[in-house]
């Protein structure tokens, strides 16, 4: 007995984006021609993965494998992304008389993966006896695992004003 060649992957990728935006205005005074009224609200959740593999146990060209026991190739790669993002945004407005409120909020997340693998484990040009001997073992344990969250907060009156924001 003898020779034995494996080439393994695995890829997975679990991708999650989440984004939330709103904006709220309130005011009590119904002539607001003149008078100064903002609300924003943005989001943005991006997530991007990228996965390009080859995973290759190869004897080669022309082949002529002569074992009478072990010759061994193995590649091996256990690939996998988990990327998470994230996202909310709200804005507040609120007015009792003379408006002039400004609110803004503005979140952004953005995460990037890529796994571009190459496994190998090869003879090449060939002719390999083995009696017992060789082994050839390549390994790439590839693993990603990036979060990405972000919020942002902004509230305002007439006379009072409020902003916050998280990453």
């Amino acid at each position: 007995g003898g020779v034995r060649l494996d080439a393994f992957g695995a890829t997975k990728a679990d991708t999650v984006t989440i984004s939330v935006a709103g904006a709220v205005s309130t005011s009590s005074n119904q002539q607001s021609q003149g008078r100064n009224n903002f609300q924003f609200a943005g989001t943005a959740s991006v997530a991007v993965t990228l996965v390009d593999q080859e995973q290759l146990a190869r004897i080669g060209t022309g082949s002529s494998v002569d074992s009478r026991g072990v010759l061994d190739l193995t590649a091996t790669d256990t690939s996998e992304i988990v990327t998470d993002a994230g996202g909310a945004a709200i804005t507040l407005a609120l007015s009792g008389g003379n408006q002039k409120q400004t609110a803004g909020a503005v979140g952004v997340s953005v995460s990037v993966n890529e796994i571009d693998s190459d496994t190998i484990a090869k003879i090449e040009g060939t002719a390999a006896t083995a009696d017992a001997g060789a082994s050839l073992s390549a390994t790439n344990s590839s693993k990603i695992d990036a979060l990405a969250i972000q919020g942002a907060g902004s509230g305002s009156t007439s006379s009072t004003a409020f902003g916050g924001a998280g990453a």
